[in-house]
């Protein structure tokens, strides 16, 4: 999943200008947005475990700037989920740990509000879950739309620092 950050109408300008020299100034600023908008979808990233907090990349090339993530649960917190039937695929029954209950890999939390039995081994055990589906976090798309006016206002600068400087 990745959300991209691009540069319209400035192709027309790059070719009327020094285009190395623009371009140059332009990739400046495009990697000061990138690392900008990055860092403020990083603090907007919800933490359980910290993975999915450190898999925020941002990479640049020429004038694309792309703010993403590779783990493939990304976009689940990201966007909205409808309402779904949770099935166990290689097993008769589902199982996680009970809320609270300590298990081997440490403290187990497990969806409330399921029918479902517990067993004495502190885990919840259901043939099927109804999964009332979950509101996004939307913390790639928020830092874009948030960040809009800072992000026109490091291109002015660097356009002008561009424009001053010949």
């Amino acid at each position: 999943m990745s959300y991209s950050i691009r540069i319209t109408g400035i192709e027309d300008l790059r070719h009327k200008l020094a285009p190395d020299l623009f371009s140059a100034s332009l990739a400046r600023g495009l990697r000061a947005v990138v690392e900008e908008v990055k860092g403020d979808v990083q603090r907007r990233t919800p933490v359980k475990t910290g993975r999915l907090r450190s898999s925020v990349t941002a990479h640049v090339s020429g004038l694309r700037g792309t703010i993403g993530s590779n783990v493939n649960y990304a976009r689940f917190v990201e966007d909205d989920t409808k309402p779904h039937t949770i099935r166990p695929r290689r097993a008769k029954v589902l199982a996680w740990p009970r809320a609270g209950a300590r298990t081997s890999s440490g403290l187990g939390r497990g969806p409330r509000g399921t029918r479902s039995g517990t067993g004495r081994s502190g885990f919840v055990y259901a043939r099927v879950v109804h999964h009332p589906g979950t509101q996004g976090r939307h913390m790639f798309r928020n830092a874009l739309t948030e960040n809009q006016g800072r992000l026109n206002h490091i291109f002015r600068a660097e356009i002008q620092r561009w424009i001053a400087s010949h």
